[in-house]
């Protein structure tokens, strides 16, 4: 299989910021990339669980008077720690008043896990096919290319996900039914 690249494109981008020594387009680089857009994708999510989780565990302790030196709280059978005491084991129930609050950040959290699948399906598709620098930064939408300097600071010769497109084929349709996905996540990374 001919490099994903031609100008050593994951030495270029990868090697100086993750260690990463990969040229060529083989699985692993594959998986590396994608990792890499899908980490920096669903960070300001995960961000985001994370600060609420401490938020309601500090008002917690507020609320209950409780000064045991707890680490988290349990709450529908999971366990939650502040991110100051990850493996922190004192933990104590959730006072009532703070469910609403926890139940809303579990539920999107759980839609936030159902995207994963979907984000990680559709970044393959738009990287899969490509085989040069320049294709790679034509078939990426600019949300996606603006999280790499070396793409941001290309010019688009083509459409987004043009190397994507066969006539009638069902995978270029659900690529483009859900590219706002990746479009929703990248602006989070703005707002979290």
């Amino acid at each position: 299989m001919e490099d994903l690249v031609s100008d050593e494109y994951y030495e270029t981008i990868f090697d100086h910021r993750h260690g990463f020594k990969a040229k060529g387009k083989s699985s692993t680089n594959l998986f590396k990339l994608i990792s890499f857009y899908l980490d920096t994708l669903t960070a300001p999510s995960k961000r985001r669980f994370q600060q609420t989780v401490d938020k309601v565990f500090t008002e917690n302790l507020t609320l209950s008077g409780s000064s045991t030196g707890a680490d988290g709280f349990r709450f529908r059978g999971g366990v939650y720690r502040h991110s100051k005491h990850p493996r922190g084991q004192m933990l104590i129930p959730l006072i009532p008043s703070l469910s609403d609050e926890m139940d809303r950040a579990l539920a999107d959290r759980e839609e936030f896990r159902k995207d994963i699948p979907l984000l990680n399906q559709i970044i393959f598709l738009l990287i899969d096919p490509c085989e040069s620098l320049q294709e790679l930064r034509d078939n990426l939408p600019d949300c996606l290319c603006v999280m790499v300097p070396e793409l941001a600071n290309m010019t688009r010769t083509n459409e987004v996900a043009y190397k994507c497109v066969k006539d009638g084929e069902a995978s270029y349709k659900h690529l483009m039914d859900n590219l706002y996905k990746i479009e929703y996540y990248s602006a989070t990374r703005l707002i979290f």
